[in-house]
């Protein structure tokens, strides 16, 4: 069963509009996902538990229920489309299907239930959609379905619903602070198609005051994100129970963040501001000369692309140096207003991007891959 409060209607109102917004980007009218949380495509909603707010969901199925009218939202069309109800509740992909189309859609879907999995597969055959019996966290890399294909032409949309956000915990069902890097190394390959593209995160009941400000911690973990990335980040948010809180953090990549992208009924729960983990408003010559020795990133092996690898770097202006690992010899070091395109174009294509004059400085890089660290 879904959960049947306002969180549905958090996540669900800002994929739809997120996906309405983006098919404005494309004229053929397509989009690429990866949903992490599959869920049945359809479900009932869970009965009614006293103090957890429900009311703008059942208000948006109920008009949905009713005939069209002038400024309604997108996602009580979409409830319309696919004739949802209580009784019979669609899960994102069953949303997106009715604003899409399924013959606009491609990407993945990961689920871990077997039973809905299969619902899931059944419901996608024949299609662009890949559906995995897996974790998302195994499903990132270029062979996952959730992992950016090899010249994507389509905006994007990336969506995580898991149950919270835990800062110091290893649970398979929460987002946890240590998925930063993953998350970091996966998002980075969509943030550097160059398509227009969302990845959102939905937390739900989080804690908003005193010691255990769980709110607090999930801002920064979405802080931290954007700035590793170089994307403008969003924060939204609805009462869920007490104090607590159903939190929707956004990262945006070559897209604005619209005026008026919020629905009326979701507040918006902060500014966007400055990160620890990124620089945006410099050019990379400032970068250099201002960034302070402990400012720079952790030396790191660097990222074979033959053995799976993936090269974490900002899409934003920064530095970099590349040294040898048993010497600490500086071999060579640069900047770029788009860091993990340049950096990518040390290797030699295939398994690099970008465009350098020089292709053997490329190939011996890749020859000696194994000696050389990154930071």
């Amino acid at each position: 069963m879904a959960k049947g409060n306002d969180g549905n209607f958090l996540q669900h109102c800002i994929e739809v509009e997120a996906a309405v917004r983006l098919l404005q980007a494309d004229p053929a009218g397509k989009l690429h996902v990866a949903l992490t949380h599959g869920m049945a495509p359809l479900e009932p909603l869970d009965e009614p538990v006293h103090g957890v707010r429900r009311k703008l969901l059942c208000e948006a199925l109920c008009n949905a229920a009713g005939e069209p009218h002038c400024n309604e939202g997108e996602l009580v069309k979409a409830y319309r489309k696919c004739r949802a109800s209580r009784h019979c509740y669609p899960n994102s992909a069953e949303l997106l299907r009715t604003v899409v189309g399924a013959d606009r859609l491609s990407g993945g879907i990961t689920e871990t239930c077997q039973v809905k999995h299969e619902k899931l597969a059944h419901a996608w055959r024949d299609t662009e959609i890949r559906v995995a019996n897996s974790s998302w966290r195994r499903q990132l890399g270029r062979d996952g379905v959730l992992g950016c294909p090899d010249n994507l032409e389509s905006p994007w949309l990336f969506s995580m619903d898991p149950m919270t956000f835990s800062q110091t915990g290893s649970s398979e069902d929460n987002l946890n602070r240590s998925d930063l890097d993953r998350l970091e190394c996966a998002l980075v390959e969509y943030s550097g198609s160059g398509q227009p593209g969302i990845a959102c995160f939905f937390v739900y009941g989080m804690r908003g005051a005193g010691l255990n400000d769980s709110q607090r911690e999930f801002w920064k973990f979405v802080d931290d994100l954007a700035g590793g990335l170089g994307m403008q980040p969003g924060y939204f948010r609805l009462p869920h129970q007490g104090g607590n809180g159903n939190l929707a953090g956004l990262l945006f990549s070559n897209c604005r963040l619209a005026s008026g992208f919020e629905p009326p009924e979701i507040e918006l729960a902060r500014e966007a501001q400055g990160n620890s983990r990124g620089r945006h408003d410099s050019s990379p010559e400032d970068i250099e000369s201002e960034m302070p020795e402990d400012k720079w990133s952790t030396w790191r092996s660097f990222p074979d692309p033959r053995k799976g690898g993936y090269l974490c770097a900002p899409f934003g202006p920064g530095v970099y140096e590349l040294r040898n690992s048993s010497t600490g010899e500086s071999v060579l070091s640069g900047s770029g207003k788009n860091l993990a395109y340049r950096m990518s174009s040390l290797l030699p294509k295939p398994h690099g991007a970008g465009a350098r004059n020089n292709e053997e400085k490329r190939k011996h890089v890749l020859d000696y891959l194994g000696n050389y660290i990154l930071g």
